[in-house]
């Protein structure tokens, strides 16, 4: 990847390059994807939860990379629903407003 050249992109376009049927693949194979990702980063982190020799060996760096399957996995998901990067933002923006004013009605 360039330096500075966005992720979203650079994700689509290994994705060609590795998997190129990708794009035809069922959206219900990246929910299925999309969750057993967070399954996996949930695990590690039970494990550090738990402590003793299950936990020995589990870095920040195993959870970061688990949690960047996360996001791959998102971004195709989100892709199968006809999505796009400018789409998917817009809609985190507007989930963030409602949180927001949520958030604001309920100090009141």
């Amino acid at each position: 990847m360039v330096a500075g050249e966005p992720v979203w992109d650079e994700v689509n376009r290994v994705s060609d390059e590795v998997y190129p049927g990708w794009r035809d693949v069922a959206r219900l194979y990246w929910a299925t994807a999309l969750a057993g990702a967070v399954g996996e980063f949930c695990n590690l982190v039970k494990k550090l939860e738990e402590g003793g020799t299950r936990a020995r060996g589990v870095t920040q760096g195993d959870l970061l990379e688990e949690l960047a399957d996360v996001y791959i996995y998102l971004q195709k998901t989100v892709v199968s629903l006809g999505g796009t990067q400018r789409s998917f933002a817009n809609a985190v923006l507007r989930k963030l407003d409602t949180i927001r004013s949520r958030e604001r009605a309920a100090s009141k």
